[in-house]
This record gives C-alpha cells, structure tokens and sequence, in this order.
C-alpha cells in the first residue's frame, strides 16, 4: 500500500491547500525542529565530526593565500556542511589582542600535504581516528590557497588581556553557510593586531551530505 503525507498550508483563515511533504537528497524530512535542536538527528546518527589545528600565527591583515588550517574534502560525491568554526588563543603576551575567526571556500585543487598526528573526533560517539592521504578529510596545515571570498566569523570581542597562558576560546554557528564541495577545502585562518606575539588553534564542525551542487 502506499502511503502519501500530506498536509494543510496555512491559508489565512481556511488552511484550504493541501501540500505534499518534501525530503532532501537523504530522505530528511524537511519539516521544524519540534522540541530538537537543529543537526540533532544527524549527530545522533554519528554524522557529525570535528578537528582542530595545531597552533599556527595570526595575520594581522585580512587574509589572502595564506592559511591555518585547510580541510580538504576527499570524498567523490558528498559536500562537507560546515556547522560551527572554532579558535583557542592558545599564548599571548600581556597586551590586548583581539582574535577573529577568517573562512573560505576553495575551488577544486589538489589535497594539500597531510598535517601530521590530526585527530578527527566523533560528536556522538563513535571512535575517532587520525587523519590520512586517503582518510574523507585531509587536514592540511599552514598551506596557500587561492583567494576565493575570504569572510570573517562572528561577532567583534571586547579584546582581552593576555599572557604567557592559555587565553580564551570560543566557537561561533555557521549552520550550513559553508558548503565545501568535492575536492574543495574549508580554509581557516585568524587575524590579530599582535599576531607576533599570538598563537592560535583553529578548528570546525562538519557533516557529510549527499547532494549535488552547480
């Protein structure tokens, strides 16, 4: 028997017009989030993955060819939906620095050289593993890209006073802004007026969908 879903547009007063439920290219059901958080059904089917650089200097200018941290897609046929950019301002000086977080999307190239000893961690569980040449991310660190729309992140900080310690830390929501197609890479990098003085840890959140893109 088959089984169609459908439901009542709402129409004013009348919700007169039916309408069909409409999936995505994974069969999601595009529907509102109810009392879950959005990319809670894909983090609990263990889709969900993260890594972070090891430290890298800021720029103190808006970035052109030089980044942190790359991850390159080595999948054929998924996009990476990036979901969250984070950085930790891992040593200072005491002197205010002011991070923000810079992103881009590359066009198709080749994998960057493997960024040694990159762990790749599960949000929902599942066992994490080191990055490889044949992994379906391949972190690359403190490689050149081509400019490609660099964009900052988040909102401006108050700026904090460091020292010779960790300093602070802070992730900000992409939520599907970012979409790395195959063979593309997620370029992070950081800008800080006292880059000299400064080391930083970049990373990202992603999830793989299986979509085509133009």
């Amino acid at each position: 028997m088959d089984l169609t879903i459908k439901g009542l547009v709402r129409t004013g007063v009348t919700r007169t017009m039916e309408a069909l439920a409409e999936f995505s290219e994974d069969h999601d059901l595009y529907t509102v989030n109810g009392r879950a958080a959005p990319f809670s059904e894909i983090t609990r089917g263990g889709g969900v993955w993260n890594a972070i650089s090891a430290a890298g200097t800021p720029l103190v200018v808006i970035p052109t060819t030089l980044c942190i941290f790359e991850l390159y897609n080595n999948s054929v046929d998924r996009v990476m939906e990036v979901l969250d950019l984070y950085l930790f301002h891992l040593l200072g000086t005491a002197a205010l620095h002011n991070q923000s977080i810079w992103a881009e999307v590359t066009g198709r190239k080749a994998a960057p050289s493997l960024a040694s000893s990159i762990v790749i961690g599960s949000q929902s569980g599942k066992l994490p593993y080191t990055a490889t040449a044949e992994t379906d991310v391949v972190p690359g660190a403190g490689t050149t890209v081509v400019t490609a729309g660099w964009r900052p992140f988040g909102t401006p900080g108050s700026g904090v006073v460091s020292t010779a310690l960790p300093g602070e830390a802070f992730s900000v929501p992409v939520d599907g802004k970012l979409l790395v197609p195959p063979k593309c890479s997620l370029a992070l990098t950081c800008v800080d007026a006292l880059a000299t003085a400064s080391s930083v840890q970049v990373g990202a959140s992603w999830a793989f969908r299986k979509m085509t893109m133009d």
